[in-house]
C-alpha cells in the first residue's frame, strides 16, 4: 500500500509500504478449491499465527509460522472445511487482525 503525505510548504512525500502490521483479505474468497492465500505485512521478523474459527467462535485450525519483515503470505489448506462462513485471525507480536472467509466448494 502507499502512504502519501501532502505538505503545502514542502510538496508531496510518498513512501511505499511502511511495514506496519496489516492483514489483507484472503484470496480467493470465496474459497472454491482447496487452498486460499492470506497476505500480511510485519514490521520485523518474528513468529505469526493463523487461527480459523467457525461462525460460532469454535477454533477449527491453528498454525504458527515464521514471518519476515515486510510482505508475507500464508497458504491455508481449506480441504477439511465445510461450506460456510469462517473468521480467521493473524496474530503477530501481541497484535491480532481478523478477517472473514467464505468457503463454497
Amino acid at each position: 500500500y502507499y502512504h502519501i503525505k501532502i505538505n503545502a510548504a514542502a510538496g508531496i512525500e510518498s513512501t511505499v509500504n511502511n511495514y506496519g502490521f496489516q492483514v489483507m483479505q484472503n484470496n480467493p474468497n470465496p474459497v472454491v478449491g482447496s487452498n486460499t492465500t492470506v497476505k500480511f505485512t510485519t514490521p520485523a521478523d518474528g513468529k505469526a499465527k493463523m487461527i480459523v474459527y467457525n461462525i460460532t467462535g469454535q477454533k477449527i485450525a491453528a498454525q504458527e509460522f515464521s514471518a519476515q519483515r515486510g510482505d508475507n503470505s500464508y497458504d491455508f489448506d481449506a480441504t477439511t472445511l465445510e461450506n460456510g462462513i469462517y473468521l480467521y485471525s493473524i496474530e503477530y507480536n501481541g497484535q491480532k487482525q481478523v478477517r472473514r472467509m467464505v468457503v463454497a466448494k
